[in-house]
């Protein structure tokens, strides 16, 4: 199988399924990006909008739904741990310090409302409270290694065979243009071959033995 990954700057969960849609003209088992395949339809020619028919590999999602593309980690950025991206070798005094502001805008109206609850006999509310507050101050005495998670801000389109220079170069101008007007730059683009290995996981007796 092959992969065309196309990394951006912004979290790509918002927008895969469109931008592959946009991209190919094809869609998943889920459907969301609809309109933007019927835009490349309307655009693409017949031997193009033919062969990304002909060479889009499903994939399960989590849920068991089939989608022609996923979100994948982005090379040279990274997460915070609660929603912001940054790029390596970004400061990390900064990087802590937004992350305890978000945290502590986060939390503290869940805090309050909980110690109005308690305040109001709901009794139940005393492990919202304690876990609230356990969060913030694990954010606030966290170090860097909490602050390093994976961000992804990459598309991953599948092909189950490797796509031709004509392709290629339809894939990069639909990118382009598709990010463009949703305001996303675009750090790069990679195609990855991916394969498959055989294990062994169970080995029994010949017959007759």
């Amino acid at each position: 199988m092959y992969l065309v990954v196309v990394d951006t700057d912004k979290y790509s969960g918002n927008f895969e399924r469109e931008m592959s849609a946009y991209i190919t003209g094809v869609v998943g088992e889920c459907e969301v990006g609809l309109e933007e395949k019927n835009t490349a339809r309307k655009e693409l020619g017949e031997e193009t909008i033919y062969w990304f028919v002909h060479n889009i590999s499903q994939m399960p999602d989590e849920h068991n739904v089939s989608r022609p593309c996923a979100i994948r980690p982005t090379p040279g950025w990274f997460n915070d741990g609660v929603g912001n991206h940054w790029q390596d070798g970004a400061d990390p005094n900064e990087v802590r310090r937004k992350k305890i502001k978000w945290s502590i805008k986060y939390y503290t109206p869940l805090i309050e409302r909980a110690k109005k609850n308690i305040a109001d006999g709901k009794h139940a509310w005393r492990r919202d409270l304690k876990g609230y507050g356990d969060r913030l101050e694990a954010v606030k005495s966290g170090g860097s290694d909490s602050m390093n998670f994976q961000a992804y801000q990459s598309v991953a389109i599948f092909f189950n065979s490797l796509p031709p220079d004509n392709i290629m170069e339809v894939i990069i101008k639909r990118a382009e243009k598709f990010s463009e007007s949703k305001g996303i730059t675009i750090e790069n683009f990679q195609l990855i071959h991916v394969e498959t290995v055989e294990t062994v996981v169970w080995k029994g007796l010949k017959r007759g033995a």
